[in-house]
């Protein structure tokens, strides 16, 4: 992973961070929230801290939909009835660690747009 500086261009590399495939979701006071783009990554939303290249687990949830503004939304079957695609998107609190349904539908597909 390279992180880089658009004000310095200063430059750091780290190994491959958590998780396989991921994508950056969001860029925050936090650090770089990284979650897989896809069912084939590994599960979870992981916190990049850019100066050190920690990282740790924020959540081992999946599907990550969206990060932003201190929230995660997460999109989950909820129902054996409507087949394999999310009918429920979870809006987690990335601060307190708290979970609301968003919204749930009975009937598939629920998406984050």
């Amino acid at each position: 992973m390279r992180v880089v500086d658009g004000g310095t261009g200063q430059e750091r590399i780290f190994p491959a961070p958590h998780p396989f495939g991921a994508e950056v979701f969001d860029f925050s006071p936090a650090g770089i929230y990284l979650a897989a783009g896809s069912e084939a990554g590994e599960v979870g939303l992981w916190l990049l801290d850019p100066q050190s290249g920690t990282e740790r687990l924020v959540t081992s949830e999946k599907i990550v939909a969206a990060v932003g503004n201190g929230k995660a939304w997460l999109s989950q079957l909820t129902s054996s009835q409507v087949g394999s695609t999310a009918d429920t998107l979870i809006q987690l609190d990335l601060a307190t660690g708290s979970k609301t349904v968003w919204i749930h539908r009975d009937t598939p597909t629920v998406n984050l747009i």
